[in-house]
């Protein structure tokens, strides 16, 4: 029963080494919030990408188009940086039960992912408008 006990926490507020689970629908502010504080306390530059986007190489070329480099081109900065947003999609990804990924599998960036859950659970700008609407009525 105790180690029940432990495991079910774990699962809930996660570990350094292991994002925390979203376990109902109904706890998705919650986790949200847990989820922020994980990204903060094992590299925030994790936080980053999932706010902010993924890192995508650019130059600009002699005739003043800019274009996304080639990976062979990329310098170790660019890699680690590219790194840190699939490691941040990855922490949301492994953090969703199957059923929720499931419904949210083609989109491939932390960012995406991370404003589509939002959206979804919480509603976006539009939504929450309607709703407010509404309830006036």
């Amino acid at each position: 029963m105790f180690v029940t006990s432990i495991t079910q926490a774990d699962l809930e507020t996660g570990f350094m080494s292991r994002p925390p689970k979203l376990l109902s629908t109904d706890d998705f502010p919650n986790w949200k919030n847990r989820m922020k504080a994980y990204f903060y306390v094992t590299d925030f530059g994790q936080w980053v990408s999932t706010t902010n986007g993924p890192h995508c190489p650019m130059t600009t070329r002699a005739d003043g188009v800019v274009a996304q480099i080639n990976a062979a081109a990329y310098t170790e900065n660019d890699k680690l940086l590219i790194l840190r947003d699939y490691k941040a999609f990855g922490s949301i990804n492994m953090a969703l039960p199957a059923d929720i990924m499931n419904m949210f599998e083609e989109y491939k960036t932390a960012q995406t992912l991370w404003q589509l859950l939002c959206d979804f659970y919480e509603g976006n700008s539009d939504l929450k408008e309607g709703k407010k609407d509404m309830l006036q009525k």
